[in-house]
């Protein structure tokens, strides 16, 4: 399994609006403006000002869930005891668990999601 959140040189996740009431937050992650819409077991993330959605991150539990973009699912994830999330790469319908990682799921999936632009 992989140490950390990635290289230091990784983009930084930058909030700018929020509105906890309603779930909803506006960020940037490296060149992209996104908006996040929390809601029941699922948080979408839509590229600002547009309304079709990115990618998910779907909880299953209070400890583990999916990642998916583009209705395939990229990567699954756990929460450990002392509030890590490790997430396993999901590439052609297979886990990847030699190459899990220990990273947020919401960054996994903004990462991929800026990785493709």
């Amino acid at each position: 399994m992989q140490a950390g959140t990635g290289a230091t040189d990784a983009p930084r996740l930058e909030m700018h609006y929020a509105d906890v009431v309603g779930s909803i937050f506006k960020v940037d992650y490296g060149s992209g403006h996104f908006v996040i819409h929390s809601s029941g077991n699922k948080i979408e993330v839509f590229e600002s000002g547009k309304q079709q959605v990115l990618g998910l991150v779907r909880r299953g539990s209070s400890w583990s869930g999916s990642i998916w973009q583009t209705g395939k699912c990229i990567g699954e994830y756990t929460r450990e005891p002392a509030d890590d999330y490790v997430v396993i790469p999901v590439e052609k319908e297979r886990r990847r668990s030699e190459e899990a990682i220990k990273l947020d799921p919401l960054i996994y999936l903004l990462r991929q999601i800026t990785s493709r632009k």
